[in-house]
């Protein structure tokens, strides 16, 4: 089992015990509007990067066994850059600039057509402030020793964030 370098993880409070039950409940109504209406949808996924480390989490509304990159839905006419910088002040705390898109997907599914962007931005350190309503869990691995219960759509843009920097195929 591989394990974190560092957690940074928060204690959640009654308020953000509170959102995590709302998050659970919403998650589902908003998957069968989804369902329903087929809308276009448009997310960020943030590859943070601090030296040979990336940042993963585990939001409290999905599976919370799944390490995953943190990010979300952008908002009407906001550019990727913007959402990035929102959603990690949203469930890190922190207002990061310097935001690069890597890469852009397209996925047509039963809920319709759904286009997400990669950033990816460097830290010069460690320090998060991880939204404990939002964020179940939130640690640092080194890039070269992912955990297992990782999405190999995660993996896939880790590479490419280690190609686009490093300008040679990772090893991992």
């Amino acid at each position: 089992m591989v394990r974190p370098r560092a957690e940074v993880n928060a204690q959640p409070g009654s308020r953000d015990r509170a959102r995590r039950v709302l998050y659970r409940l919403a998650l589902p109504i908003f998957n069968g509007y989804r369902l329903i209406a087929r809308p276009r949808t448009r997310s960020v996924a943030c590859v943070i990067t601090h030296r040979d480390e990336v940042l993963l989490v585990r939001h409290t509304y999905r599976d919370q066994e799944q390490w995953t990159l943190p990010g979300g839905l952008r908002q009407s006419k906001e550019s990727a850059e913007d959402a990035a910088e929102r959603e990690m002040e949203e469930e890190l705390g922190r207002r990061l600039s310097g935001w690069r898109a890597v890469h852009s997907s397209r996925s047509r599914s039963r809920t319709g057509l759904h286009v997400t962007t990669c950033m990816h931005a460097e830290l010069a350190s460690r320090r998060v402030d991880p939204d404990a309503g939002e964020l179940a869990r939130a640690a640092w691995f080194a890039m070269n020793e992912l955990p297992n219960a990782i999405s190999a759509d995660v993996v896939k843009m880790l590479r490419r964030v280690r190609i686009s920097v490093d300008g040679h195929q990772p090893g991992c």
